[in-house]
């Protein structure tokens, strides 16, 4: 929750030095830097099990069950903090942190929860990890291996794309069988990381958002897990813009703007189908609502239109911040 509260703050182009929220960053900022294990992770929770049981989430305690999602997210706040500060310790924690992430990646390209390297990957997980790489690549991380680390993530996604629908599926299971579970938040969340990654104009990113067109913000009847995936779907549609951002732009905004509490936060929607994001917490939906109208702003490098190939050559060592601590 940290970690998507400072993505909100920066976003919103607040760092350490911004004059009414400085304090908030540079606490967020310390409190995650104080988390982070000797070995890069930020999650708690046992090492990955050794071995996967008959139902495919067995051993490793629950708490490592979101460790990938802690981590990448955690390491994706922290790059983006680098990368708009250049402050020497946070590219430290950015690098052991990402490495944490390439260490676990499946040889096809995917990760699995607890990290796991099984006959399992799905593309909610993996979406976050690519979020990672890439802030992290652009804001100069030294980590071998990192650009082929991306693009093997990018074959994953692609792997899980219906050729007919252009929908996005969940998971591959076995390096080869797509489960059947296709939706509307996953294919945002597969046509954002092609579009970040450099494949903004392939023919996957546009079957997937001709499979959007018809996609409402509607908070009377809301899909699954709503917040989370009108942040993705909103991020790869003002991608794509034209009538394609025109359409969404007009029903979305207004639905967020009519739906925020007095205090200032969201509570996700509750319809038809189970809702399990209430359970998350205001922070959860209040982040994702807040950084999902973000887009207006665009302050995140990650963000913005250039080119991967040489995004990681802009920054170099003496770009730095020098601290000097008296």
């Amino acid at each position: 929750m940290t970690g998507l509260a400072l993505l909100t703050f920066l976003a919103h182009g607040e760092t350490p030095a911004s004059e009414e929220f400085g304090e908030t960053v540079e606490k967020a900022i310390s409190y995650l830097l104080d988390h982070q294990k000797e070995d890069g992770r930020f999650y708690p929770g046992k090492a990955p099990p050794p071995a996967v049981s008959n139902r495919g989430y067995g051993g490793g305690g629950r708490d490592y069950y979101g460790g990938p999602y802690i981590q990448a997210v955690v390491t994706y706040a922290l790059a983006e903090a680098y990368g708009m500060t250049r402050v020497p310790r946070l590219r430290t924690a950015m690098e052991k942190g990402i490495q944490v992430v390439l260490d676990h990646q499946q040889d096809g390209g995917g990760y699995d929860y607890y990290y796991r390297k099984s006959y399992r990957a799905d593309v909610s997980a993996t979406g976050w990890q690519l979020q990672a790489m890439k802030a992290a690549y652009i804001a100069g991380a030294r980590n071998e291996g990192l650009k082929e680390a991306m693009e093997k993530g990018i074959g994953f996604v692609k792997k899980v794309q219906d050729p007919e629908s252009g929908v996005f599926s969940y998971r591959l299971l076995r390096g080869t069988e797509v489960k059947p579970l296709k939706s509307e938040r996953l294919t945002g969340v597969a046509v954002l990381c092609l579009q970040l990654l450099g494949y903004g104009r392939d023919q996957a990113v546009k079957a997937g958002l001709a499979s959007l067109k018809g996609t409402t913000c509607d908070w009377k009847d809301p899909p699954p897990w709503p917040m989370y995936g009108w942040y993705y779907i909103t991020q790869a549609k003002f991608h794509a813009g034209g009538q394609t951002w025109k359409g969404w732009n007009a029903q979305f905004a207004k639905a967020y703007l009519s739906h925020q509490n007095k205090d200032g936060s969201w509570t996700s929607p509750t319809g038809k189908a189970d809702n399990f994001e209430v359970s998350k917490g205001l922070v959860y939906s209040t982040t994702f609502a807040a950084l999902t109208l973000m887009v207006y702003y665009h302050h995140l490098p990650t963000y913005q239109h250039t080119a991967v190939e040489n995004e990681a050559e802009e920054f170099e060592e003496d770009d730095d911040v020098e601290v000097i601590v008296i």
